[in-house]
């Protein structure tokens, strides 16, 4: 397996994972004034949160600093796993699972189902895996649903610590120094001198979802300051640019919602072109633009497939 199980050096987990991320180490999650015991104890972590709130950030924070720190960290996501990749994992002698004095990360936990959820921890305790190494889980939780049974048992099994990363739309307190530290670091990469926010446009970014979390509120300071003509950035493009946001998210949500990812690619390819043109009204030519594609290709896709 290649993309589904890699391996990084501390090196290049941190020019991965942290070279360009501010908040983890001091913000964001339940348990900052403990985070440095839960760092250097022994004991697996289970990482709660929403997508784009720093699950991968904070599981590479741990590894940067933790006992096996000089040691590789491998990565399993599972949201890219299949059955070549399970049986990888059982039964080869690279398998992760055979490894000593390492940092294993499984992520992705939410794509498993119960069964397969099981058939990982009878793995990782028949192996004695959690004894050898240092092991970290995700999961990524969904606005108004709780975490499942099946990872609970998964969690207390191991006597895992939790750490649950916060959505940005329970930090607006801290949005305007977040801000403040993405426009400095894209001051820098794109060479403008950007100083922050109008107030206006300040609160527009308050009041916003966020469903993105950290991943968006940095696209968003991207464009907002590569667009800025002037030292401070104003309400009318803020409103313009969180308003395409959230037509985005939108088609995101509906995107989410209608696709089955175990059918065969070409049948996933024909749901993504219909749920487009949902949105856009049955509007081909709005659609075909939105996918990057003309509107013969479109229609033969829905038609031929």
């Amino acid at each position: 397996p290649k993309n589904e199980i890699r391996i990084f050096s501390r090196e290049e987990a941190v020019d991965t994972f942290l070279s360009h991320y501010l908040e983890v180490p001091s913000a964001g999650h339940d348990c900052v004034e403990n985070l440095p015991r839960i760092i250097r104890s022994s004991y697996p972590i289970m990482i709660l949160g929403e997508n784009g709130v720093g699950k991968e950030q904070m599981a590479a924070t741990i590894y940067t600093q933790g006992e096996f720190k000089n040691r590789p960290y491998l990565v399993i996501d599972f949201s890219l796993a299949n059955d070549k990749t399970w049986s990888y994992l059982q039964g080869h002698m690279n398998s992760p699972v055979n490894h000593e004095g390492v940092t294993i990360y499984f992520r992705g936990l939410e794509k498993l189902s119960s069964a397969r959820t099981e058939k990982l921890a009878a793995l990782l305790y028949d192996t004695g895996t959690c004894r050898r190494n240092r092991i970290l889980f995700s999961y990524t939780t969904t606005p108004g649903k709780g975490v499942p049974p099946h990872i609970l048992n998964l969690s207390s099994r191991f006597s895992c610590l939790t750490i649950s990363m916060m959505p940005l739309r329970e930090r607006s307190g801290e949005l305007k120094a977040l801000a403040s530290l993405y426009i400095s670091t894209v001051n820098i990469d794109l060479a403008k001198q950007v100083i922050g926010f109008m107030p206006q446009a300040m609160k527009l970014m308050e009041q916003f979802q966020w469903l993105g979390n950290l991943n968006q509120f940095k696209r968003v300071i991207t464009q907002l300051v590569m667009e800025s003509a002037s030292s401070y950035i104003q309400e009318e493009s803020t409103r313009r640019v969180l308003a395409a946001e959230s037509s985005d998210t939108a088609t995101s949500t509906v995107l989410s919602e209608v696709l089955n990812l175990n059918k065969p690619l070409q049948d996933i390819e024909k749901d993504i072109v219909k749920a487009v043109l949902a949105e856009t009204g049955g509007n081909q030519s709005q659609a075909a633009a939105r996918l990057g594609i003309c509107r013969t290709t479109l229609w033969k896709i829905v038609k031929d497939k």
